[in-house]
């Protein structure tokens, strides 16, 4: 396995990582809503029994209906200010995961680092097996 492969597997397997992105398209998918305007609400109420005729459920015209139409309404600028808190909290979270990555990536340099130092050292333990081949030991035998 090459130190590249290494790497790959490393950014793509890393939880942190995949926890920082998701948080960025939390707060992209969070500034997208923020620039929204707010649903209006219908609400329709009418009476459970007519008070003129005492019948339940009648729908005819002597019960009281009540139809409530409503929209809420930004005023003052809390409509952009909403949006660029949300803005505001996109442009942290891009940042943190800009700092993971970079976190990764100096884990990732430290982690070749040894890498190339094993190999070094297998390269030292390889001559120096070729210089000095290993010896035979005979037993311990009893001393005469």
């Amino acid at each position: 396995m090459t130190i590249d492969e290494v790497d790959s597997l490393v950014t793509s397997n890393n939880l942190q990582l995949k926890a920082s992105r998701l948080e960025v398209d939390a707060a992209h998918a969070q500034l997208q809503q923020a620039r929204k305007y707010d649903n209006p609400e219908l609400q329709l109420m009418h009476n459970l029994q007519n008070p003129v005729n005492r019948k339940w459920l009648d729908t005819g015209h002597d019960g009281q209906t009540d139809i409530q139409f409503s929209q809420p309404l930004a005023i003052g600028g809390q409509h952009r200010s909403r949006v660029r808190l949300a803005q505001a909290a996109l442009n942290a979270d891009r940042a943190n995961h800009d700092a993971s990555i970079l976190a990764t990536m100096d884990a990732d340099a430290q982690i070749a680092s040894v890498a190339a130092h094993l190999v070094r050292l297998r390269q030292a333990r390889s001559r120096l097996r070729h210089r000095w081949p290993p010896q035979t030991v005979s037993p311990l035998s009893p001393p005469a």
